[in-house]
């Protein structure tokens, strides 16, 4: 028996990929060339898996041990696919070593005597570059428990929120000069700043110490905790004690006692965030190396943790931020009497990993010409990140919906081999047919009613999500065009510019004109990225606890 798998390739050419597995009989499947990247890891791997198997029913060996040994792996781990996280992927490694390797020449660069203005340009294109693509896979890990989602609502009000918290700002610079506020945002800074690095930085060096041979393995430490902490945790698991999580008799009723995983990793990682925040802080945030990386893993926090819930959404609250920026920065000269958004951004007052600095050239003229440092807000980053970041959702939902089938179809041929006795080639190939037919309708099915329902899915991720990502790919890139249109703007008026001026039009109308394109703007219009919005968490905090209303 010639064993392979089907060509997704040859699927996509059908009228429809159902279409092509009911057209396809177990025979014309292992006739067709073996293409696992398409699959991803898991949906590939469960076909090849079949294929051992095969081979093995075809030579005799009957015991399904044998067989399941054949196709290395144990009959215990058949329906266990490993989970697939991105920051546990070579693809990490790689992002943040390209975020390192920025820095790391913007502090050479720096060192340059008359290095020229335009090497800020590109320092700050490849920083905010790299924060959005590590961010935006991040968030792939988050599910709606961990997440927060902005919907329409929030989208609506949060330029006016930030107006509100901008202008306040500016008149504690301007009209309360000797207020120091230092003594209340540095410890916040500090706290975020090192709770970022840790965040980040952990899975990255568990990555690297597996690699160098290593021992990674986690422990337990208990730690009392107040039992309101621990709420959203229960109902997640709908009731379920978590294994380790007991009353604590010494603590009183308002503690438990939570069992944390560790690994001797994440010690490096803390060791690494608080000397990261100690440089930073005694070096009144001037250290600007050590500002911006802190600053990165912030903005890559906000940007796997908070998202927006539809294109809809994005279009309203990237709309709504663009005008905000044109008028604090071009129209509050006329009305405030100076420009808000630059006397904010340059001053001492709030001075913090905020935004990221570039050491400005000697003799540097236009306005702020004073400040020793070329800046880019982090909104300037978060904000349009967070439309990079549902792009990516996007693609990923698509993605998985394709491996999700390959691997519901890959394991019911697993199944159907391991169930039979002695077939003859022909029951193997009738039976796996419609084993392999029943199961890829069945998920899809189920996606398509997902879908219809306005919905997107990330279940059963894969790194296939890595092959294809061409809405991901046109709004970074529109995100580099449009703050590079930002800098050249900068550069001819030396002037302060605001950047989502430039930044939303370039992204909003790529990822609009690919869905024309690709036939998919309906599709792209009603998708979905489910996670608590800030309404829904405000409204549950608002209802009283089952505990309240039984008392």
């Amino acid at each position: 028996m010639r064993a392979a798998t089907l060509s997704l390739n040859t699927a996509l050419d059908c009228p429809s990929a159902r279409s092509c597995v009911r057209s396809h009989s177990a025979k014309h499947l292992l006739r067709k060339p073996i293409q696992l990247q398409t699959f991803g890891r898991s949906g590939g791997e469960a076909l090849l898996r079949t294929i051992s198997l095969g081979r093995c029913r075809s030579r005799g060996h009957h015991n399904r041990l044998a067989c399941a040994a054949a196709a290395n792996e144990s009959p215990g781990a058949l329906n266990k696919p490993k989970e697939w996280t991105w920051e546990q992927s070579p693809d990490a490694l790689r992002a943040y070593g390209a975020l390192f390797g920025v820095l790391g020449t913007g502090l050479g660069a720096s060192m340059l005597h008359g290095a020229p203005s335009f090497l800020s340009f590109g320092y700050f294109l490849g920083l905010a570059a790299a924060t959005i693509y590590i961010g935006a896979h991040k968030s792939l890990s988050r599910n709606k428990a961990t997440s927060v989602g902005l919907g329409l609502k929030e989208g609506l009000i949060a330029p006016f929120y930030a107006s509100g918290v901008l202008f306040l700002m500016y008149c504690i610079i301007k009209y309360l000069p000797d207020l120091d506020l230092k003594a209340f945002i540095e410890p916040v800074f500090a706290y975020i700043g090192c709770s970022a690095i840790i965040a980040c930085s952990s899975p990255m060096f568990k990555q690297l110490a597996e690699g160098a041979g290593f021992d990674s393995n986690k422990f337990n430490v208990t730690v009392p905790l107040p039992k309101f902490l621990l709420e959203d945790d229960d109902k997640e698991r709908e009731g379920e004690v978590e294994e380790g999580l007991e009353a604590s008799a010494g603590a009183g009723g308002g503690w438990k006692d939570q069992k944390i995983d560790l690994a001797y990793t994440d010690f490096v990682a803390v060791a690494l965030g608080v000397a990261l925040v100690a440089i930073d802080y005694t070096g009144h945030h001037n250290v600007f190396t050590a500002n911006n990386l802190i600053a990165c893993a912030i903005t890559v926090e906000i940007l796997s943790a908070v998202g927006l819930s539809s294109f809809r959404v994005a279009a309203l609250l990237l709309g709504g931020l663009l005008v905000y920026d044109v008028v604090w920065v071009f129209l509050s000269p006329n009305f405030a009497g100076g420009n808000v958004m630059m006397t904010v951004a340059t001053s001492a007052a709030f001075s913090g990993p905020g935004r990221l600095l570039f050491p400005r050239p000697l003799g540097s003229i236009g306005e702020a010409g004073s400040f020793p440092f070329s800046l880019l807000g982090l909104g300037d980053v978060a904000i349009p990140g967070m439309l990079a970041c549902l792009s990516l959702r996007y693609d990923a939902s698509r993605s998985a919906g394709i491996a999700a089938r390959a691997e519901a179809a890959g394991r019911a041929l697993q199944t159907s081999f391991l169930s039979m006795d002695n077939p003859t080639d022909h029951e193997a190939m009738k039976a796996s047919a419609v084993a392999a037919e029943a199961a890829y309708d069945m998920v899809a099915d189920a996606q398509d009613a997902e879908k219809a329902a306005g919905g997107g899915t990330l279940s059963d991720l894969t790194e296939a999500v890595l092959q294809s990502r061409p809405y991901f790919a046109a709004a970074l890139s529109a995100y580099v065009f449009g703050l590079g249109l930002a800098f050249v703007a900068n550069s001819v008026t030396h002037m302060g510019q605001p950047a989502l001026l430039y930044i939303v039009p370039s992204m909003l109308g790529t990822v609009a004109a690919m869905a024309v394109v690709r036939g998919e703007l309906q599709s792209v219009l009603r998708f979905t990225h489910k996670a608590n919005t800030v309404s829904d968490i405000l409204r549950d905090a608002s209802k009283p606890s089952d505990k309240s209303r039984t008392n």
